[in-house]
C-alpha cells in the first residue's frame, strides 16, 4: 500500500517530508541473526549523534491524558505495540486513522495507540475530533504534548519531522518507523519473526541523516531570514550567498527567500521575476512561486501580490495543472474566499481523471469532502 501524505512539524514546514516503502519478505532462518545484529549496532549518525532507530530500546510512554480506550501504562515485555502520532489539524492523519482501526481489528494481539502531539491540549478540540471520528478511531487515544513529551522522546529522537508517523515496538525494542499506510507488511513480518531489522535500520539511518541535514539547513535559512527582517539586509544577502556556496542543497530554500525579498523591495522587478520563474518550466521555479502564494496569507503577508502570482500561475498552466489549483484552493480557503475555493475544488475534481493523482482514492475522497464543506461555507459567507 502506498505510504500516503504527511504534515510536517509546524516548526519545520519548509521541507517536504519523506516517505518509506514497505519491506519485502525474508526467510525465517535469517530472523534470529538479523535481530541480534540490529541490537548490537549503535544507532549513531555520522556526526556522532544518537538516533532512536529500529533496534533501539523504546522510550517510556509519556501520556498526559487518555481520551479513549484502555490506558496503556507501560510497554510490557513480550508484547507488540503500534504507537502512532497525530494531531487534530493534520488532514493526512484523519485519512489514515480508519486504516489504523482496520489494522487493529485484524491484529487483536497487538496494542494500538494514537498519541496527539504538536498541538496544545485544547480539550474541546481534541474530544471533538475523537467524537467526530467515532468508530473509525477505535483504539486507545491519548495526548502527550506539543513540543514536549513523546514529541521529543520519540518523534524528535527518531528524526521524524512529519505526521502521521507510526512506531512498531516488539518486546520493548523499536522494530519499524514510518507512515502508517505503509505498515501492513512490516507489521505482519515483525509478528512472524521474518522482518529484516538490520536492513531496515540501515535504510532508516540513511534517511534520518538526510532529514538531519535538512533541519540544520532550515535553521540556517531561518537565521538568515531573521537578519533580513531585522533590517540587516546586506548581512543577510551576504550570508545567503555564502550558504549557497557551501551547500548545494541550499539553492531551493535560498531561491524562495530571495524571491520574497525582491517582492518586498521592488514590485515591478518581482512581477517580471514571477513571469520568468513560471516560463522556465522547472518544478523548482514553479514551486518558489506557489509557496510564496501561501506564505502571504499569514501575518504581514501581501495578499495582492499573492493574487497576482496565482493568476499568473493559472494562466501559464492554461488551466491544466492540478497542483496549481490545489494551491489556489488553499489560498482562497485561508483568505476565507469560500466561493473561489469551491470553484478551484471543482476544477481539481475536473482535472483529477487525467492527472498523476487519478488513482488516489484517498485524495479524491478528501476533495469531495472539501467540496461539500465549501458549499456550506460559500452559502453562508456570501463570497
Amino acid at each position: 500500500m502506498k505510504p500516503g501524505i504527511r504534515h510536517l512539524n509546524p516548526q519545520n514546514r519548509n521541507f517536504r517530508d519523506t516517505m518509506r516503502s514497505t519491506m519485502q519478505m525474508f526467510r525465517h532462518a535469517w530472523a534470529t541473526v538479523a535481530l541480534a545484529a540490529a541490537l548490537t549496532t549503535a544507532a549513531c549518525a555520522s556526526d556522532g549523534s544518537v538516533i532512536l532507530a529500529p533496534g533501539s530500546k523504546a522510550p517510556a510512554l509519556e501520556v498526559k491524558k487518555w481520551y479513549k480506550g484502555t490506558p496503556v501504562k507501560a510497554l510490557e515485555p513480550g508484547k507488540t505495540y503500534v504507537v502512532e502520532f497525530w494531531a487534530t489539524w493534520c488532514g493526512p492523519c484523519r485519512a489514515t486513522i480508519p486504516h489504523l482501526t482496520e489494522l487493529a481489528k485484524k491484529n487483536p494481539d497487538v496494542t494500538f495507540m494514537g498519541i496527539s502531539i504538536w498541538e496544545e491540549q485544547d480539550e474541546a478540540k481534541i474530544t471533538g475530533f475523537i467524537n467526530e471520528m467515532g468508530d473509525k478511531m477505535d483504539y486507545a487515544v491519548g495526548y502527550s504534548g506539543n513540543q514536549d513529551g513523546m514529541a521529543t522522546s520519540w518523534m524528535q529522537a527518531a528524526v521524524q519531522n512529519g505526521i502521521p508517523a507510526a512506531f512498531v515496538v516488539k518486546d520493548g525494542i523499536v522494530q519499524w518507523v514510518g507512515h502508517p499506510m505503509a505498515m501492513d507488511q512490516p507489521l505482519a513480518e515483525i509478528k512472524a519473526g521474518t522482518f529484516d531489522l538490520p536492513k531496515f535500520q540501515k535504510e532508516f539511518m540513511a534517511e534520518a541523516e538526510r532529514t538531519q541535514r535538512q533541519i540544520k539547513l532550515n535553521g540556517e535559512v531561518n537565521r538568515i531570514s531573521g537578519l533580513y527582517n531585522e533590517g540587516k539586509t546586506a548581512e543577510a544577502k551576504q550570508a545567503l550567498a555564502e550558504l549557497r556556496k557551501s551547500d548545494a542543497e541550499a539553492n531551493a530554500p535560498a531561491d524562495s527567500l530571495e524571491f520574497g525579498w525582491i517582492a518586498k523591495e521592488n514590485d515591478a522587478d518581482w512581477k517580471k521575476l514571477v513571469e520568468t520563474k513560471l516560463a522556465t518550466g522547472k518544478p523548482q521555479d514553479r514551486g518558489v512561486v506557489l509557496s510564496f502564494i501561501l506564505r502571504q496569507t499569514g501575518k504581514g503577508g501581501n495578499v495582492e501580490q499573492a493574487k497576482f502570482a496565482l493568476n499568473a500561475a493559472i494562466a501559464k498552466s492554461e488551466g491544466k495543472d492540478i497542483l496549481v489549483y490545489q494551491y489556489a484552493q488553499a489560498f482562497a480557503s485561508r483568505t476565507k474566499d469560500f466561493k473561489s475555493a469551491l470553484d478551484y475544488t471543482n476544477k481539481i475534481l475536473e482535472l483529477l481523471p487525467t492527472s498523476p493523482l487519478k488513482d488516489d482514492a484517498e485524495f479524491k475522497a478528501a476533495m469531495e469532502k472539501t467540496k461539500a464543506d465549501l458549499e456550506r461555507r460559500a452559502a453562508g459567507s456570501g463570497r
